[in-house]
Parts: C-alpha cells; sequence; structure tokens
C-alpha cells in the first residue's frame, strides 16, 4: 500500500466485494512523506476495520540499517529504482510469511508509461 489512489481504490474494491483483504504498507524512511503515508493507510484500516500490515525497511534489517535514500546513493542507483527493488522483495517475503496465496498491485496507465518512458530515456 501506499496512501495513492490506486492501491487504496483496490484495496477498498477488493474489500466491498468481499473479499478479505489484508494491506501491507513498507515503511521505507523517507522522512515527511513515509509519515504521512503510513498514517493516511493507518486511517483507511482503522474506517474500513481492515488488517494493515507494516513493515519498517530500518527495522527489519537490524539495528544500523541503511536508509532507502542512503542505500540508491551507495548502490549508484536511481533512487526509483532502488526503492522498487526493495519494495517487491519486502512484498513477496511478506506474503510468503503470512502465507497469502494471492498478491494484487494497484497501478495505473500512467505509472506503467512513465516506467517505460525513463526506461527507454536511461
Amino acid at each position: 500500500m501506499s496512501d495513492g489512489k490506486d492501491s487504496l481504490a483496490l484495496w477498498d474494491g477488493l474489500l466491498n466485494t468481499g473479499y478479505d483483504a489484508a494491506g501491507l504498507y513498507i515503511d521505507l524512511g523517507i522522512t515527511e512523506y513515509s509519515t504521512s503515508s503510513r498514517a493516511k493507510c493507518e486511517s483507511f484500516a482503522a474506517r474500513t476495520d481492515a488488517h494493515l500490515i507494516i513493515k519498517d525497511v530500518r527495522q527489519a534489517y537490524g539495528e544500523g540499517a541503511i536508509g532507502i535514500t542512503e542505500l540508491a546513493r551507495a548502490l549508484k542507483r536511481p533512487p526509483r529504482s532502488t526503492y522498487s527493488l526493495t519494495k517487491r522483495y519486502v512484498t513477496n517475503q511478506t506474503a510468503r510469511g503470512f502465507g497469502f496465496n494471492v498478491l494484487a498491485t494497484g497501478h495505473n496507465l500512467d505509472d506503467e508509461a512513465a516506467t517505460l518512458l525513463g526506461n527507454v530515456l536511461h
């Protein structure tokens, strides 16, 4: 989950159609952005009485773990690429750990087109 319209709309739609869908919020530790988006996901979960799983990247990897911004610098990769790889890894790890057999992500065509264009330009 992010606090974005795509993921929250997907979660809301699944809940409204009767699915027992848990949300996963991955806190990447990106200063005010992570604090704000986490609060929005927690608020949505509370309003809908839905289960929200929160994974904090810094806590998950122990004391002294570097944040996602520092990791991007260390790997000399664009921050967006580092965020995406980390989120995909944590999402898959969490889904397996909870025994989920379906994983749904919300994306819109604008996101896909921007990613494609960015990859072509780089």
